[in-house]
């Protein structure tokens, strides 16, 4: 008797559990259905990323019909200062989609708004994509995905890709080209492996302190080598790679779903060369939905609704599956991904992005310093030590 009384109160138990479970559950969706509001979504996303995102929106409003949603892609280059000064004025989107190096910029001007108050539940996602979007201690942005450059290569054209920045000029000499896109943040990843570092502690750009000075040099040699194309000009290097004229061809996650699409089984990806001093160290980047400060209350919980629904186990592997992203979903499984593990292997050297407000301005004079190395105006010394006194000079070092 006693042992059946006792079998009687554990399922009771779990039936009360199971009964919690469905019925939290369904205040949860019903308070999701009451939401309403008319959210607005900027973005530069192109390409199978685009696709797919816009085929999850089609499907949210379908499941959430009191919550109108609305996107314009704006080109990426101008997409934060655009967001910026919309913001400011009182206007512009309720979400945009960016790097995490924007957060302590638009955090500093007031423009995007923590979510700490809104009891956002980041439980399941990597700790390192958490942290990535904090900002003296509150959290600014939902995390999305971790972003950085590997190298692609051609297997038909490629046996084995370069380990090394010294096997990657003599597959150059055998006739392989490599296509290499040299804006700052895309050839970033040969700073490290040369012993160099962006900033220092107290976000005092230090690249005139070693590393990227010999990295330069490097790039203004490489450029003599015949099969070595090297220009800061996106288009033309991807289209290199595609058309199949070049072996190799760094870049990111992003260009997974259209390089598949246009090599098939002969696209490969591995980690980049690594150099005298050290592995490659391309930046790790956090891609996150930012919420404006300049938004209503109601927008913001409408807006988190469909934050939650496309970053959600099955919205996240289809973005893996078909157009390359590497979730920060960690309920998200990638480990049969072959294309997706280079990059993953990658991120294990990968420099992480910082989102101090001094990365705002970085990238025009970084840009600058590689085009001084390619045209060679000067030497690379003092290339980096332009850069770093221009960099400095802009966030009063």
């Amino acid at each position: 008797m006693k042992r059946k009384a006792k079998q009687m109160i554990l399922i009771s138990l779990i039936l009360v559990l199971i009964l919690g479970f469905f019925t939290s559950w369904f205040f949860m969706k019903k308070k999701d259905k009451d939401v309403k509001g008319k959210v607005l979504l900027w973005h530069g996303w192109g390409g199978t990323e685009l696709e797919n995102l816009n085929g999850i929106i089609e499907e949210f409003k379908t499941d959430n019909p009191k919550i109108e949603l609305e996107t314009l892609v704006v080109s990426f280059d101008d997409l934060r200062n655009k967001f910026t000064t919309a913001s400011a004025s009182g206007g512009g989107p309720d979400l945009v989609i960016g790097p995490n190096d924007w957060i302590g910029i638009m955090a500093q001007s007031g423009v995007i708004q923590p979510i700490d108050d809104y009891n956002v539940d980041l439980s399941n996602y990597i700790d390192t994509s958490i942290n990535a979007l904090k900002y003296e201690g509150e959290q600014y942005g939902y995390p999305i995905s971790l972003k950085c450059v590997a190298m692609y290569y051609n297997k038909a054209l490629v046996d084995k890709p370069a380990g090394t920045l010294d096997e990657l000029l003599a597959h150059a000499r055998a006739g392989k080209v490599a296509a290499i896109n040299t804006g700052f943040y895309h050839i970033f990843w040969g700073i490290q492996p040369f012993g160099g570092k962006l900033f220092d502690d107290k976000g005092v750009c230090i690249l005139d302190k070693g590393g990227f000075a010999d990295w330069l040099d490097w790039i203004a040699q490489a450029n003599k080598v015949d099969n070595m194309m090297m220009a800061n000009d996106y288009n033309k290097m991807v289209s290199l790679f595609k058309e199949g004229q070049a072996a190799y061809y760094p870049d990111g996650p992003w260009a997974l779903g259209d390089l598949q699409k246009q090599l098939g089984d002969d696209l490969a990806v591995a980690p980049l060369p690594a150099g005298p001093k050290g592995k490659s160290g391309p930046l790790l980047g956090v891609e996150s939905f930012m919420f404006n400060s300049a938004s209503d209350e109601n927008n913001i919980k409408a807006a988190l609704i469909f934050v939650q629904y496309f970053c959600n186990k099955e919205n996240q592997t289809r973005m893996m599956e078909n157009a390359g992203m590497i979730s920060a979903n960690k309920s998200v499984d990638s480990s049969n991904n072959k294309h997706l593990q280079g990059f993953i292997r990658q991120a294990e050297t990968a420099v992480p992005f910082p989102n101090i407000p001094e990365m705002a301005a970085v990238w025009t004079p970084g840009d600058d310093a590689y085009a001084k190395a390619l045209e060679e105006v000067v030497d690379g010394q003092q290339a980096a030590k332009d850069a770093a006194a221009t960099i400095n000079k802009a966030n009063k070092k």
